[in-house]
């Protein structure tokens, strides 16, 4: 393919171009026969062409190689305690519940230090969740102080 871009989601096969946009649920698919276009770049381009268009109706942004986690992974053990089958309590932004092979073990804080991301555990004690989630609520509380804020 000497067509200049990403070829994420394209595929030549033997008589056509093949283009695949899976993303979570959804899925768009739209062939385009090499034997229609002067040459097989030409094919790859009108099918770069129609992916970046209908990539950006779709979802609103354009194709990137970057790739994109669009559900969470623990939709269901992050509502349900798997040791005891009873409800965890919601969390704020910037909190997670960590699990190890399968038990309820601590809860993760998501911040910044000097702008890198960076990610701090607090163990859950003797079960007492709540006393862990106040303690991650505070460590939460005092990065956010910490940030450097801009001047509007």
């Amino acid at each position: 393919m000497s067509s200049k871009g990403s070829s994420k989601y394209i595929r030549i096969q033997a008589k056509k171009v093949r283009v695949l946009i899976e993303r979570g649920d959804d899925e768009l698919l739209r062939f385009f026969m090499i034997r229609d276009y002067p040459s097989l770049d030409d094919a790859v381009a009108a099918a770069k062409r129609w992916r970046d268009e209908t990539h950006l109706e779709k979802y609103g942004t354009p194709v990137t190689d970057a790739v994109f986690q669009l559900k969470r992974r623990r939709q269901r053990a992050e509502q349900l305690d798997p040791a005891t089958g009873l409800p965890l309590p919601q969390l704020p932004p910037g909190l997670s519940y960590g699990f190890h092979r399968g038990r309820l073990l601590y809860l993760v804080v998501s911040h910044q230090v000097e702008g890198r991301p960076t990610r701090t555990r607090v163990p859950i004690l003797d079960g007492k969740i709540m006393e862990a989630i106040a303690q991650a609520e505070a460590i939460l509380a005092k990065y956010r102080m910490d940030a450097p804020r801009e001047a509007p």
